[in-house]
């Protein structure tokens, strides 16, 4: 089983492509996933 930290990161890398992620482009994924839901219903 993964964390969802592990399934989060996971998903901010395909979002950037890239292994390193900082704090800020983890909220900026935080925040494009909340606009996403909100878009989807």
């Amino acid at each position: 089983m993964e964390t969802s930290e592990q399934v989060l990161k996971k998903a901010i890398r395909k979002y950037f492509h890239e292994e390193s992620i900082t704090l800020e482009s983890f909220k900026e994924v935080w925040l494009m996933r909340d606009e996403t839901i909100i878009n989807l219903e």
